[in-house]
């Protein structure tokens, strides 16, 4: 049952797994580099990302080469996204897994893909693009539910699938939202297509599928009895770190969206 399965075992996904050998490879140059760090490849990671983002988020009157900024921007949005499959393989190859850098793994996650929809919605603010910003608040504010249930079955003792195990819960993990957030951000209107809006619908749809889904797995785990292992321990750290961050990020979100579409239609007035 997946319930039963070790954490290290939903680590190594399918998507994971695609990815396995030339992780491995580079990682082995990683490690000889000195001073090195998960921690400072997971912050590096993160600007990177950001700051791909709030390239995308100028207006266009400011930017003088709408091309050149969108690929300099997805430049660094990959660059961010590499970073994340690089640091825990570096802590796992230097043997310094640690509580406190799983933790920090994590909101980085979080803080991209918020970040990221952000820059979107900003983006279809100046667009005046209302859906926009309501398809981009929606994904940014599902994104951190799912880490909250995984954890919720972790601190438990047992685990759910990070993969997910039907569709639509399939798209509403930490892979497919990296390949949905990209081509959101940076191409959100090609040709005229609300890219964009439908990305991100398909997203907010995956991470309530995927909550839902992990929710009903973590019922149905016995919590097991006694002193919490290490796995267990992270799971609570995590939980506990969610249940500040999810209602923090909908503030900061929804607020957003509220004051750009409330500006907007002021304006039309």
């Amino acid at each position: 049952m997946e319930g039963t399965k070790s954490v290290n075992e939903t680590r190594n996904s399918r998507y994971r797994k695609i990815f396995e050998k030339p992780i491995s490879k580079i990682t082995d140059i990683l490690v000889k580099i000195p001073h090195i760090s998960a921690n400072k490849i997971t912050v590096a990671g993160t600007v990177s990302v950001l700051l791909g983002g709030a390239l995308k988020a100028l207006p266009e009157n400011i930017i003088n080469s709408d091309l050149g900024i969108s690929l300099i921007a997805l430049g660094l949005i990959g660059i961010g996204a590499m970073a994340d499959g690089f640091d825990g393989a570096v802590a796992r190859r230097l043997g310094i897994s640690s509580v406190d850098g799983a933790l920090l793994d994590m909101m980085m996650d979080r803080i991209q893909e918020s970040g990221l929809a952000f820059s979107r919605m900003v983006a279809a603010f100046f667009r005046n693009d209302d859906l926009g910003i309501a398809a981009a608040t929606a994904a940014g504010i599902t994104n951190p539910l799912t880490s909250y249930t995984r954890a919720l079955a972790e601190e438990k003792g047992g685990s759910v699938s990070e993969a997910g195990e039907k569709f639509p819960a399939t798209i509403g993990n930490r892979f497919p939202r990296a390949i949905m957030n990209t081509p959101a951000t940076i191409f959100p209107e090609p040709q005229n297509i609300p890219l964009q809006n439908i990305l991100d619908t398909m997203a907010t749809i995956g991470n309530l599928a995927a909550t839902l889904e992990r929710y009903g797995k973590c019922k149905k785990i016995p919590k097991i009895i006694g002193p919490l292992t290490k796995d267990q321990y992270t799971a609570a750290k995590k939980k506990e770190l969610m249940k500040k961050f999810i209602p923090v990020n909908t503030i900061i979100l929804g607020m957003t969206a509220i004051g750009l579409i409330g500006i907007k239609n002021l304006g039309r007035s």
